[in-house]
């Protein structure tokens, strides 16, 4: 199986973009974690999370992962050269089996609308951002693994559907979600 192009030679352009490097030496730049107040209780069971954007959660791992895609225009976003394995680190830390140096996994809150009626507490469900990565434009991106773990923010039913977010100029922040998805074994 063939999970991308060949690695080509990647250096620096006229723009001086840098090089592409490995997803396991990629730098983690966390605002999120760093500037917004964090649940202080680490139980993780489903309750109401009060004064706080997020609550720190670590990724449920799955034995033995295997990277089945990779999208050359999504790793040149980020700055990250194709794997050259299906089954070696990049697989490990997208599938959550390994949090990198300098990730700070949690899972957001938030609150909002729902057909037309205030919902409340809402929450991030089954998803967790691993990390937020600054690409080489300087768009700064979270890493998020979809079906990765039970916030205490989920919803009570089982989220089974998996989803990419896509983004452009219209982030607020310019902040986008590049998502890896896992499918759990019937």
């Amino acid at each position: 199986m063939t999970l991308a192009t060949p690695l080509k030679q990647h250096s620096p352009d006229a723009a001086g973009t840098s090089p592409l490097v490995d997803l396991c030496d990629v730098d983690f730049d966390n605002t999120f974690v760093r500037e917004l107040p964090g649940d202080s209780l680490t139980h993780n069971v489903p309750r109401t999370v009060r004064n706080a954007c997020y609550t720190r959660v670590a990724p449920t791992p799955v034995r033995s992962p295997q990277l089945l895609a990779w999208v050359d225009a999504v790793g040149e976003m980020l700055g990250v050269k194709p794997p050259q394995s299906a089954s070696g680190a990049a697989a490990q830390v997208l599938a959550g089996n390994r949090v990198l140096p300098g990730m700070e996994p949690y899972a957001a809150r938030y609150g909002g609308h729902q057909f037309g009626q205030w919902a409340g507490q809402l929450g991030d469900g089954r998803a967790i951002t691993l990390g937020e990565v600054i690409g080489p434009d300087g768009t700064r991106y979270d890493m998020q693994l979809k079906g990765a773990a039970r916030p205490p923010t989920r919803a009570r039913q089982t989220v089974a559907q998996c989803c990419a977010r896509q983004c452009g100029n219209s982030c607020a922040a310019k902040r986008c979600t590049i998502s890896a998805c896992r499918r759990r074994a019937h």
